[in-house]
């Protein structure tokens, strides 16, 4: 047995039964429904990594999300401007679900896309962009559809 072996027999400190894991299966289930969330928990049953993943799940989702200091709305903002510098399109998705979640609008989560434009690029912009369309895309329609209406009684 290796010293690598060793260090991680025991796991992390994970448990389904943890507060952290269970808050953050809460909040992801409100914000990405169940379909994310059942998967995610299926990954968790993995013998290579699933305690791995839990851990961080636990942390991030969790832990992170319940800290005193900044709103789910705050932090959301960060995590959807660090997405656009790394060019995470997957995680800026949730990210922008989280936002919607916490009472931002799609008018701000595209304003926080233009703000990037001058420090991170318009590739990021456009990154952005076309995953704001893929998540707000009800919300746009109900937009489009309400100007419709108001111009037609006009």
């Amino acid at each position: 047995m290796t010293d690598l072996d060793n260090k991680y027999a025991d796991g992390f400190p994970f448990s389904r039964e943890g507060e952290d894991f269970k808050q953050g299966l809460s909040l992801m289930r409100e914000v990405l429904g169940e379909e994310s969330s059942e998967h995610i928990e299926s990954l968790l049953d993995n013998p290579l990594f699933g305690d791995e993943l839990g851990y961080v799940f636990s942390k991030t989702w969790g832990a992170l999300y319940e800290r005193k200091g900044l709103t789910v709305k705050e932090r959301a903002l960060i995590l959807m401007g660090t997405d656009l510098a790394l060019g995470r399109e997957g995680p800026l998705k949730d990210h922008m679900k989280v936002a919607l979640h916490a009472g931002m609008t799609p008018k701000q989560i595209i304003e926080v896309l233009f703000q990037t434009v001058f420090y991170l690029g318009a590739p990021a912009m456009v990154l952005g962009l076309r995953v704001a369309n893929d998540v707000l895309g009800p919300e746009i329609k109900e937009m489009l559809d309400r100007k419709a209406q108001q111009n037609n009684n006009k």
